[in-house]
């Protein structure tokens, strides 16, 4: 059940991401076009190149991120279930393999309170209570621990989603305020008419 849910919560995060991921690259690449519309030809194409291999590149790293946590956090789930197993059928041989272990309480017919063999039953079924109570305590570790592997797998898939993002924020704003800028330089070195801007009319003289 916890790794079903584990599987879920991960599911999400990556669909919540790559709806993210698309709406930021629909946005950018409209502020660019918008922002570069009066903008030269040579820097709006190289403005749009660069939003998309910047953007793809995010796209790339959190795809990457979220595979490894995914396929860590699977892992996890494999380890704490074999865990699991280990633990139970270890605690249930070590139990009946000890002295007066877990033995069958079932004899087939009556025996007297007072006959040897009914106290042996007795002291048998007391021990067999005392290996459930040390199988139950050996889960409910277990328990703890798979609660414990859940919860740092999502503060991890938290954490990388939101630090991937932000790099994604800063990196596409700064190249939004590059393309402004140059973009804005261009304008005002043209001449009036839309000749060949001055730099270039005075290298070519």
């Amino acid at each position: 059940m916890i790794a079903v849910l584990v599987e879920v919560v991960v599911v999400v995060v990556v669909v919540l991401v790559v709806v993210v991921e698309e709406v930021v690259v629909a946005v950018v690449v409209l502020i660019v076009v918008v922002g570069v519309v009066m903008v030269s030809q040579v820097i709006e194409f190289f403005a749009v190149v660069v939003v998309v291999v910047v953007v793809k590149v995010v796209v790339v790293s959190v795809s990457v991120a979220l595979v490894v946590v995914v396929a860590v956090s699977v892992a996890l789930v494999v380890v704490v279930v074999v865990v699991v197993v280990v633990v139970v059928v270890s605690g249930g041989s070590s139990c009946s393999s000890s002295s007066g272990g877990c033995k069958s309480s079932s004899s087939g017919s009556s025996i007297s309170s007072s006959s040897s063999r009914y106290r042996t039953m007795k002291s048998s079924n007391m021990n067999s209570s005392n290996c459930s109570v040390v199988i139950e305590s050996s889960a409910a570790v277990v328990v703890v621990v798979v609660v414990v592997v859940v919860v740092v797998v999502i503060v991890v898939v938290v954490a990388v989603v939101v630090v991937v993002v932000s790099v994604a924020v800063v990196v596409v704003g700064v190249v939004i305020v590059g393309v402004v800028v140059v973009g804005v330089v261009v304008m005002m070195i043209e001449l009036p008419k839309g000749q060949t801007p001055m730099l270039t009319k005075g290298k070519n003289k």
